[in-house]
């Protein structure tokens, strides 16, 4: 059995409105960044979902949290009542549907990138990158996140790598026990292939991207991302397929690629 998935990611329905036109599609993969939280991005969600007849697979973004007061885990369930019983949020949870397995996390990050970002001529480290996202990332400014000592605070990049590492350690889990094919749905980068030559070499790629690609292994086919504004879709040791499709904010200077009509057979 053959799947045809339409994937999708950061259509920043928040700056935008976006019409959805079925393409045949069996299931619809919506990878992050969809909409934040103000009222009219929310708004444009509920009728873009409405719009759509099949499943949806919903993975969330960095920007699915911005505009709320709430942390991640208490806006997650609120989204959870609020989405359509056709719309799967997946919040590192697996599905299944039909032969495949589905697995979805954000993923986040954990600034382990550095690899050729020099500073001053000098290879940066770890600490160096997560001080740069802390004053150069919106999110560090929008996201909230909570703890027993200290109530409900704005995230730090600690915090962020820490989700990070939850977040790796259950797909690397479920990859391991996974007895059918399967699909991995995140919204950071899960490799530095999908970086755009553009942004090679920028204090905040760390930030962006991760190194996962221990995990792509069997039985894992298929790992859709989203995050970056650049489109990408290439084969990793020929074995797994990497495919990210993302619309942007439509007026910023990008190499895009965004293909309205993308489906993708596994």
């Amino acid at each position: 059995m053959t799947l045809r998935l339409r994937v999708l990611s950061d259509l920043h329905l928040e700056v935008a409105d976006w019409g959805y036109q079925s393409q045949g599609e069996d299931l619809v993969v919506l990878a992050g960044d969809i909409a934040n939280q103000a009222k009219v991005a929310q708004q444009r969600l509920m009728r873009l979902l409405d719009s759509i007849a099949v499943p949806v697979i919903y993975v969330a973004g960095n920007h699915e949290f911005y505009e709320s007061v709430l942390t991640v885990d208490d806006l997650i369930a609120d989204l959870r009542g609020r989405l359509p019983p056709h719309v799967h949020l997946l919040h590192r949870d697996a599905l299944e549907v039909g032969p495949i397995r589905f697995l979805g996390c954000p993923l986040w990050t954990d600034f382990s990138l550095v690899d050729g970002v020099r500073r001053r001529g000098v290879q940066i480290e770890r600490e160096t990158a997560m001080h740069a996202a802390a004053f150069g990332v919106s999110d560090f400014a929008q996201i909230n996140a909570a703890s027993e000592a200290y109530g409900t605070y704005l995230v730090r990049p600690s915090d962020m790598a820490a989700w990070h590492a939850q977040d790796r350690a259950w797909l690397a889990r479920h990859i391991t026990q996974a007895d059918r094919t399967t699909v991995v749905i995140t919204h950071w980068l899960p490799s530095p292939a999908s970086v755009s030559p553009r942004f090679v070499g920028s204090l905040l790629t760390p930030y962006f991207a991760n190194d996962c690609r221990d995990l792509m292994r069997d039985p894992v086919r298929l790992w859709i991302h989203g995050h970056t504004h650049d489109a990408c879709d290439y084969l990793h040791q020929q074995r797994v397929r990497v495919v990210c499709n993302p619309r942007g904010y439509g007026d910023e200077p990008a190499s895009g690629g965004f293909a309205a009509d993308l489906v993708v057979a596994v």
